[in-house]
């Protein structure tokens, strides 16, 4: 009977199907950058970073800084750092560019990065199911002036793309127009919006990939950030939960007639 039983089990998980596990690999970053490609400036941070991991116990981070002022040490000294990536705009060929990187010709086409002068973004290929939800949760943090003290000339901003064989589609997350958090940042930014969740919902079977960054527009020198977390694909619930209920009552039926 425990043989008929465990082969029970592996027939139901057969029934299951792939999709009921995320499309998404290390969307929590707990096994570094694993699974994702990047450029520019970017790293792991925990908690200790002031703010809090949704997930886990880091979250990745990306900048706009390029060897820039972005600390000071405990001997009052600057610390130089950051290494981000320039955008087309500035360098006028598409090679090692935000804009190469991401695979689009321009960036985007509606003039939503015609200033950016640098940035940082990561990005996965996975396959996708229709009726998939993909979702992330992300946070925008700045030294720029934010609110009705923005300075459109320097609008920097965190976006994310989703794109297939078809189309590429562009989705601005926050820019320092946003609402930001009332009693402002615990990290070493001024401002930041605190964590909001991205979704989207993939309207066909096939390979996407999904990327998310940060630009500076206007100027290079105050720099912006980017917080990313609990990067996932769920699947619909229709097919995948019917199938775990039928394989449930097997699983029942099973066990009350091995008791008996």
């Amino acid at each position: 009977m425990k043989r008929v039983f465990s082969t029970a089990i592996a027939v139901v998980a057969s029934l299951i199907p792939t999709t009921a596990k995320a499309a998404i690999i290390n969307g929590g970053f707990e096994n570094g950058f694993d699974g994702w490609q990047k450029i520019g400036d970017y790293r792991l941070e925990t908690s200790a970073f002031g703010s809090e991991t949704v997930e886990g116990n880091v979250q990745a981070f990306l900048s706009t800084a390029f060897k820039e002022v972005i600390g000071v040490d405990g001997n009052g000294k600057e610390i130089i750092g950051g290494n981000a990536a320039p955008a087309t705009y500035i360098t006028g060929v598409a090679e090692n560019s935000l804009e190469g990187f991401l695979g689009v010709s321009q960036f985007f086409g509606d003039n939503f990065l015609a200033d950016a002068i640098e940035g940082s973004a990561i990005k996965q290929t996975f396959t996708g199911k229709a009726g998939q939800t993909l979702s992330f949760a992300w946070n925008f943090l700045t030294n720029e002036s934010v609110g009705t003290n923005a300075n459109p000339d320097f609008n920097d901003f965190a976006f994310a793309t989703v794109s297939n064989n078809s189309q590429n589609s562009f989705f601005k997350l926050a820019d320092t127009t946003t609402n930001f958090l009332a009693n402002g940042s615990k990290t070493s930014f001024f401002e930041e919006t605190g964590f909001k969740t991205f979704s989207y919902t993939l309207p066909t079977d096939g390979e996407y990939t999904l990327g998310f960054g940060v630009v500076d527009v206007g100027e290079p020198t105050v720099i912006s950030g980017l917080l990313v977390d609990k990067v996932q694909a769920v699947p619909e619930t229709s097919s995948t939960v019917g199938l775990l209920f039928l394989g449930m009552g097997a699983v029942s039926v099973l066990k009350r007639r091995q008791k008996k």
